[in-house]
């Protein structure tokens, strides 16, 4: 995963329109991670959440998206970035504070990852998130 600083260059850039109707969204949370937890266990337990399993052929069958952690001043910064239609973006916000809630998730390795949700909530793209939210909605 990509290290994001937390709260610097964020754009107006969220809900950019793409030709299939989809638009770009951003959810950001906060997690406090167990000791001995992995880093990577928030972001995989976002992707089974979303697309059943780590590993899955071809796009996200809900949303295309990619997450990216960064240590902040409260915890680890979960930031998604997902393309999906206007209509369906309160649900897969709704899939991702879900799945954090949860506070866990087994690897690939079988080793379970945990951690407790301190917040999730709607923002800005960031400015280096510009190209990879066009990636999303051309994907």
């Amino acid at each position: 995963m990509n290290d994001i600083p937390a709260g610097q260059g964020r754009e107006a850039g969220q809900g950019r329109e793409a030709g299939q109707g989809r638009e770009v969204f951003v959810q950001e949370s906060v997690v406090v991670l167990d000791a001995g937890a992995d880093e990577a266990g928030p972001g995989a337990a976002i992707t089974v959440a979303l697309c059943g399993s780590f590993d899955h052929d071809g796009r996200c069958p809900v949303a295309p998206h990619h997450t990216a952690t960064g240590l902040g001043p409260d915890g680890l910064v979960v930031r998604t970035v997902f393309a999906t239609e206007p209509d369906q973006q309160d649900s897969v916000r709704m899939t991702i504070t879900a799945a954090l809630q949860h506070g866990s998730v087994r690897g690939p390795d079988g080793a379970v990852s945990r951690w407790s949700l301190l917040r999730s909530a709607p923002d800005g793209l960031l400015r280096q998130e510009i190209e990879l939210a066009t990636a999303l909605l051309d994907g």
